[in-house]
Order: structure tokens, then C-alpha cells, then sequence
């Protein structure tokens, strides 16, 4: 058995789709870490497996809209405070509880575009 490591490099020009990932051309410089293991047998090569370091990636790719991030981040304060004051009232907090996953939700969205598409 034998390892390879390879790394290719290369700004990110096109549409990338995999899986449940989805980038649009973003410029970005990134760096793919590829591991081949080869099964070598009497000097030959008899099989091969590749292993890519995905996660790695899409955090290189990902690009992260800090501007709605902070806005949702203050909405998801000021629901907090609003659920503190409904305390006691059931259909309140349940009302305030609705609003604050619609802000979680798009806090998510900001951190992670690629998981919608």
C-alpha cells in the first residue's frame, strides 16, 4: 500500500453543484486535498481509492453575508428580551417563539448559503 497526497489550487470561476451543495462562481482562491491510496502488487498497480477533503473546501468556498448575519443576530436579542417578558403567557411566547425561528432560520441561511438552493 501506498499513499499520495495531492493539492490542487485554482480560483473558483464556475458553477459548483455536489450533493446538497450548491456555489456560484465566487472568485474565491481555494486549495483541494486529495489522498489517493494505491494497492500495489508486484510493481503493479491493482487498485486505487480517492479520499477529498470536502468540509475543507466548502468552508474555503462558503461566502459568509456578515451584514444580515448582524442584523438577524440583533433581532434574535431583542426576541430574547420579548421572551423573557411573556412569561406566563402561553400564546405570547408561542407567538414570540414562531418569529424567533424565522430569525434563526435566516442567521443559518447567512452562515451557510450553500445548503439552500
Amino acid at each position: 500500500m501506498a499513499e499520495v497526497y495531492l493539492l490542487a489550487t485554482g480560483t473558483h470561476r464556475g458553477s459548483l453543484e455536489f450533493g446538497v451543495y450548491r456555489f456560484r462562481p465566487s472568485g474565491a482562491e481555494a486549495a483541494l486535498h486529495v489522498r489517493e491510496l494505491l494497492d500495489i502488487r508486484d510493481g503493479w498497480i491493482v487498485s486505487s481509492a480517492l479520499t477529498v477533503d470536502l468540509n475543507d473546501l466548502v468552508s474555503q468556498l462558503t461566502q459568509v453575508d456578515y451584514g444580515a448575519l448582524a442584523h438577524h443576530l440583533e433581532r434574535i436579542r431583542a426576541l430574547d428580551d420579548e421572551l423573557a417578558h411573556a412569561t406566563g403567557d402561553p400564546t405570547r411566547q408561542r407567538h414570540v417563539a414562531n418569529r424567533l425561528g424565522v430569525e434563526l432560520d435566516a442567521a443559518r441561511r447567512a452562515i451557510r448559503p450553500h445548503f439552500y438552493r
